[in-house]
C-alpha cells in the first residue's frame, strides 16, 4: 500500500479503488478483476488482457459505481474530483478511501 498521497499501483484491483461494498457488489465477476492500469488504458482505447473479458455491461456498471462514488464524497475524501468515467477515476485515485459519506 503506498504512503498518503502516493498513487496507487498500476495493478491495484478496482475492488481496492474506494468502492464501498455495495457498490463492489454490483460488479460482475470480470469487472471485478480490472485493475487501474486497465482503466487507463481504455481511457486511450487499449483494451488490455485484463479488460478485455469485460462485456460492455461490465464497463457500464463500473461506470455506474464510480458516478455514485463520486457524486456523494467530497473530493478531499476522494482523493479526486473526477467526473463520471472509472478511466479518469484511475488515473486520479492516490489512494483508496475506506469508506464514502
Amino acid at each position: 500500500m503506498p504512503a498518503p498521497g502516493e498513487r496507487l499501483p498500476v495493478d491495484t484491483p478496482i475492488t481496492k479503488m474506494g468502492l464501498t461494498p455495495p457498490q463492489i457488489a454490483k460488479l460482475s465477476e470480470a469487472g471485478k478483476k480490472i485493475t487501474k492500469g486497465d482503466l487507463a488504458q481504455l481511457t486511450v482505447g487499449t483494451v488490455t488482457p485484463g479488460a478485455a473479458k469485460a462485456t460492455l455491461g461490465d464497463i457500464e456498471v463500473i461506470k455506474s459505481a464510480f458516478s455514485g462514488a463520486v457524486a456523494s464524497s467530497q473530493p478531499s475524501e476522494a482523493g479526486t474530483n473526477c467526473c463520471c468515467t472509472p478511466c479518469c477515476c484511475a488515473t486520479a485515485v492516490t489512494k483508496p478511501v475506506a469508506h464514502v459519506l
